[in-house]
This record gives C-alpha cells, sequence and structure tokens, in this order.
C-alpha cells in the first residue's frame, strides 16, 4: 500500500512536519499550504520564504510545491508562521499524477484540541462511532496503525462533543442509526468543532487520480456530500440506520466527470423542480439568440451599388 506518513511535532514554539512517502514517481511534489498563522485571512496561506525548503516552488498564488528528497520533505513553521492545519496533496510532475483524499486535500491539524478530563465511554458506542466515521470517509483500506489512530480519534470526538453540551443520548442515537451521522456532523459536528478539528491523520493510504486538464484536485465540501445523501437516502424510502456518505461522495464525482461545477450540483440537489432545459429547448433558445444576430447583420449591410450605365 502507497503511504504518505506524516509526523507533527514541536521545537518550542516552532512547528515541525516531517512528511514521508514510498510513492514511486518520476519527480515527487508536496502541493501544500497552511491554514491559521499570522495574518490568516481564509484559505491556504502559503507560509514566508524562511519556511520553504529548498527547490520550493509557488505555484499560481495558490500553493507552495517542494520536491521529495530520498521521499522525505521536512517543514519548520517558527514564529508567527505556527498554523492551525497542514493542508497537502501529492503530484508527480513528470506524469501530471496528483494522489488526494477521496477528491479532497489531506488535512492535517497541527494543534489538537485539548478538552477537560475525559469521561468514561461505553466500549460498544466508541467502536460504533469509529466504524461510522470509516464508512462516512468511504471505507479507505488502512494499516492497523492506522485504525488505531482513526479509533483515537473518533473517541476525542465523542469527547469534544460532550465537552460542548451535547447529551450522551445524543450520539447513542447517532451509534444506533435514529439519526445520520452524514446530517449530525453537517448540523452539529462541523459548527461546533470545524471541518478538520477532528481529522487529525497520521497515516494516510493514497489514492491515485489524474487530473490531465485540472490545475489542482477539486475539494468536495462535507455539507454537498450531505445534502447528496439525504436526498439519495429519501429516494430509497428512508431506511432506517441507512448511511449513504460513500455513495453520495462517489455520486459527485461521477457528476463533475460529467462536466458539472459544484455550483450547479448544489443548486439542482437544493432546487430539484428547476429541471435543467431538454436537448430540443437548448435547441430552440440557441436558435433564437441567432435570431437578433442575422436581423442585425441585414441592418447593417451597406446598401447595394448599380452598376454604371455604358452610353453607345
Amino acid at each position: 500500500m502507497h503511504l504518505a506518513q506524516v509526523i507533527v511535532s514541536q521545537d518550542g514554539s516552532d512547528q515541525l512536519i516531517d512528511i514521508n512517502c514510498n510513492l514511486e514517481a518520476g519527480r515527487l511534489l508536496l502541493h501544500w499550504g497552511v491554514e491559521g498563522g499570522k495574518d490568516y485571512k481564509g484559505g491556504w496561506r502559503l507560509p514566508g520564504g524562511s519556511c520553504r525548503p529548498e527547490g520550493t516552488q509557488q505555484y499560481k498564488d495558490r500553493a507552495l510545491q517542494t520536491p521529495f528528497r530520498n521521499g522525505k520533505v521536512h517543514l519548520r513553521l517558527a514564529g508567527d508562521e505556527a498554523s492551525d492545519v497542514f493542508n497537502f496533496v501529492l503530484k508527480d510532475e513528470a506524469t501530471n499524477t496528483w494522489w488526494d483524499h477521496l477528491g479532497s486535500n489531506f488535512a492535517v491539524s497541527l494543534r489538537p484540541k485539548k478538552g477537560p478530563a475525559p469521561v468514561m465511554l461505553p466500549q460498544a458506542l466508541c467502536d460504533t462511532w469509529a466504524w461510522i466515521r470509516w464508512d462516512h470517509a468511504g471505507r479507505p483500506n488502512r494499516s492497523e496503525a492506522q485504525a488505531d489512530d482513526e479509533y483515537e480519534a473518533a473517541v476525542q470526538e465523542m469527547h469534544a462533543l460532550l465537552a460542548a453540551g451535547r447529551p450522551l443520548d445524543e450520539l447513542q442515537r447517532v451509534a444506533d442509526g435514529q439519526m445520520m451521522y452524514s446530517n449530525y456532523r453537517m448540523e452539529v459536528i462541523d459548527p461546533l468543532l470545524g471541518t478538520k478539528a477532528m481529522d487529525t491523520t497520521v497515516q494516510i493510504p493514497v489514492q491515485s487520480r489524474e487530473f490531465p486538464d485540472a490545475d489542482m484536485p477539486v475539494t468536495i465540501p462535507d455539507s454537498l456530500v450531505a445534502v447528496q445523501a439525504y436526498v439519495m437516502w429519501e429516494q430509497a424510502g428512508r431506511p432506517q440506520g441507512a448511511d449513504f456518505g460513500n455513495s453520495a461522495r462517489k455520486k459527485i464525482e461521477e457528476k463533475l466527470r460529467s462536466g458539472m461545477t459544484l455550483d450547479e450540483i448544489e443548486r439542482r440537489l437544493k432546487n430539484p423542480d428547476q429541471a435543467p432545459p431538454s436537448p430540443k429547448q437548448q435547441q430552440q433558445q440557441k436558435q433564437q439568440q441567432r435570431k437578433p444576430e442575422a436581423a442585425a447583420a441585414v441592418v447593417e449591410a451597406p446598401p447595394k451599388k448599380e452598376a454604371p450605365k455604358v452610353e453607345v
């Protein structure tokens, strides 16, 4: 299995990030940026020159690209450059192949939230919560060590929800399938904890995805996946305990490959009655658009000149 291992540590106030990868590529690049830090205004922030390893290039003011050397990249975010989240994907510059996380960026928390002393949670609840998070992520392949990390992240997520005031029986209802996890995440977890607060991953399986005509992979918002999952759940007759998160993400990826944009997908999901025009209607619209142009061409055409008369 191809793995990207991300190790986050501290050196005083400096944040150290070590990325190790066993991918075989012609020229493997780390395509990265951060969230948080000095003067942060949203999106990906690009740390200054002192944080950029040798060979790092800026990519269209959107990201930084750092070449791997012997399968490794070492980053140091010092002083005001210290950040909250480290975002990245991988790219083989030789073949223009990208590796991402189920169509999204990898996101690693640099400042894990520290809550109050944890309370005892039922073992069965912990097991089920870890499973539904894995199912929501698309059931990716993972090593035993990674499964342990994800299990711990699931337990931390429940502790954070309890510390924020959510009752234990509410978590139990989600685990029992009385509430869909995808909807609960969109309506409760993300607003309370942030979309990446509990998504800390140490060892990440990377999946190949070619983007010959794109600058970088498209990030599918979890909120859009939740809407698509809800629509599919309703279409299936609202089965109790079913979670369509994985199928919903695949459905959106299919729509993106067909040429639809994220805005268009969201608009059609939220306004299903506004059906797109049929091919016949599209042809009629094109013909109506051409008629005024033709009329204008007739009006603007220069008058014909009469042939000169020849006297005999």
